[in-house]
């Protein structure tokens, strides 16, 4: 039986987006950026979570620093009347340094500052090696799952060992992770292995939020309404727009 995909929906959140110019090999430049915006609200979404990567040594960025960018292209939206809320994060690569980024409360979290949870939980993108999963990997993300913090691994279904053995998720699960989709990948822009890995894991249950992973104009682009129409028929609209509208939302 087919699935009727769900009508354009003005209000998407799009919790994994490198959308800050000249902080990562995202935006290359505010005109970049502003372009980037432009096109995710010309596709229905009304927020974005600004997530700069964090890797030791490649991308130093700071809390501090992702702050203060975000507030600076807030403005820049604004004067461009582009009608887009920006917030901000980042995309963390696991590694021991979490852990000190942790213990000094410098890990950029999805629940902004200015509201607080009730339930005290903390939720941070972690992102995984490109090639493996980590020995160990799950233990540190227990100690973070121990102090409140909530990992939330980013686009499994592009990690090669993931691909070839969807089980090693497993580990992540039981914990208690959450798991951030890409939107590229449903449509096949990650190639075909990449595309089924997102399927099956969205399956199993393991898929909580669609994002698009945005870096550019091209062909990592902030659209969102296309992958919700794929994810659709997967399964269902109702799902499918939980995963870019209240679950988001819950998150933030």
């Amino acid at each position: 039986m087919a699935i009727d995909a769900p009508s354009r929906h003005q209000g998407y959140i799009d919790l994994h987006c490198h959308i800050l110019p000249g902080i990562d090999d995202g935006a290359e430049n505010l005109e970049m950026a502003l372009e980037m915006a432009q096109m995710a609200v010309d596709h229905g979404t009304s927020a974005i979570m600004a997530t700069p990567h964090i890797i030791p040594g490649v991308f130093n960025n700071t809390l501090s620093a992702i702050r203060k960018r975000a507030e600076a292209f807030r403005i820049e939206l604004k004067k461009a009347q582009i009608n887009l809320t920006i917030y901000s994060a980042a995309e963390i690569r696991l590694s021991p340094e979490v852990v000190t980024l942790a213990r000094k409360g410098e890990l950029p979290f999805f629940n902004q500052p200015d509201h607080p949870r009730e339930d005290g939980k903390n939720f941070v993108l972690l992102e995984l090696p490109h090639q493996s999963v980590p020995v160990g990997s799950d233990n540190l993300v227990s100690w973070l799952v121990s102090r409140d913090i909530v990992p939330i691994i980013a686009h499994p279904e592009r990690n090669t060992a993931i691909q070839a053995n969807q089980d090693l998720l497993r580990p992540f699960m039981k914990i208690g992770c959450l798991v951030n989709l890409t939107a590229g990948s449903f449509l096949g822009g990650f190639g075909p292995t990449a595309k089924k890995t997102a399927s099956d894991l969205l399956q199993r249950g393991w898929g909580h939020i669609l994002a698009s992973d945005a870096h550019n104009l091209e062909n990592r682009t902030p659209i969102l309404d296309t992958a919700v129409d794929a994810v659709s028929h997967i399964v269902g609209p109702q799902q499918a727009l939980s995963m870019v509208t209240t679950i988001p939302e819950f998150l933030i």
